[in-house]
């Protein structure tokens, strides 16, 4: 069990922007895989958590509330930085 939600617009977008051969039940599992990571982000107060070098889910508190890929990261972030 874990310690937040997963919104079902981040599991939309996971399908749309990461994985377009899961359905959004199966993006919710793959979010959570990543729970460890998830909470302590949440737990220091982030906005966001890069998960992978392409992924990164967008944080309201203890909500997943969108996901973005890498080619449509928001232009108001630091993201710009070289991996």
């Amino acid at each position: 069990m874990t310690s937040f939600v997963v919104s079902l617009h981040a599991a939309e977008r996971w399908c749309e922007r990461v994985n377009p051969s899961l359905t959004p039940v199966q993006a919710i599992g793959v979010i959570e895989q990543h729970a460890r990571i998830i909470e302590a982000a949440i737990q220091f107060g982030c906005t966001y958590v890069k998960i992978n070098r392409k992924t990164r889910l967008v944080l309201q508190g203890a909500v997943v509330v969108t996901v973005y890929g890498f080619e449509q990261r928001p232009r108001s972030t630091r993201w710009d930085v070289p991996e």
